[in-house]
């Protein structure tokens, strides 16, 4: 088991690391960020969502996407995915150094958009992501470490929105309490959110699946309690408005009354016969 001292060294380094969020983009009203017009991740062995594409990853090889395949088993990767009517960001994995040593955090203009342990030794790698629209959702809550329960909110991101012990799901694992996700304010795309264990059915049953129904965004992963596999926190947004009804069409105009001049006139005479 860990002793304290480790513990807040490693609480201390990943806050230390992760650059702040633009104070002008938390003073902006957020209501024009959609699910529809926010990336994701895909689940295991899922192509992008209709209107969707895999985002490149900047500086690796050719044709490589950014992607993980660490909660899929051997059921193929998880894909981010940006819509494609929309400005696409740049996006790389930062942190990993060739050193083994990960580092993870963004670089100013960037937000982080997921977590990954694959060839770290210590820490753990960012996935991160051009400020755009299209991520901009994510920029608006940063994790919190802690001992505790759950990590307290900052001042600056006061709105808990909910606590994972695996963070995005890339990340060491804590090992009491767990890692919290705080909001300025409530973000569009981040509503209506619950963990789920198995949205999906590619592996045995009893073994959790980290995957989000139809059109949901995931935003953490943990064991939780799953026998195995790892559960997925996913959110939908609110709902759609009802739309509009159509005014009732108007009533056609009433037909004229009938007129009886002549078939009268022929009647009178025919009394006067």
């Amino acid at each position: 088991m860990r002793t304290l001292v480790p513990i807040l060294l490693i609480i201390h380094y990943v806050l230390s690391a992760t650059v702040p969020f633009p104070a002008t983009l938390n003073q902006r009203s957020l209501d024009h960020l959609t699910v529809e017009n926010t990336c994701r991740w895909t689940n295991c062995d899922e192509p992008c969502p209709t209107g969707f594409s895999m985002v490149s990853r900047q500086g690796g090889a050719k044709h490589e996407m950014l992607w993980d395949h660490n909660h899929c088993g051997d059921k193929g990767m998880q894909y981010f995915c940006c819509p494609d009517n929309a400005d696409r960001p740049l996006c790389n994995w930062r942190g990993h150094n060739n050193s083994g040593k990960c580092k993870a955090g963004c670089k100013k203009g960037e937000v982080e958009v997921g977590t990954l342990r694959t060839g770290c030794k210590t820490g753990f790698q960012s996935a991160c992501c051009t400020l755009v629209t299209a991520v901009e959702a994510y920029g608006e809550y940063p994790r919190s470490r802690d001992r505790s329960s759950h990590a307290a909110c900052p001042r600056s991101h006061p709105r808990f929105l909910f606590a994972a012990s695996a963070g995005f799901g890339g990340e060491m694992k804590c090992d009491s309490g767990a890692k919290s996700f705080c909001c300025t304010s409530e973000v569009r795309p981040f509503t209506n959110c619950k963990w789920h264990q198995k949205a999906t059915h590619l592996r045995l049953d009893g073994v959790c699946e980290a995957s989000c129904p139809v059109g949901q965004i995931k935003l953490g992963m943990q064991r939780g309690s799953c026998p195995a596999g790892e559960e997925a926190y996913c959110c939908e947004g609110p709902p759609r408005p009802s739309p509009t009804p159509s005014p009732s069409p108007s009533p056609p105009p009433s037909p004229p009354p009938p007129s009886f001049g002549p078939q009268l006139r022929e009647f009178q005479l025919n009394l006067q016969l």
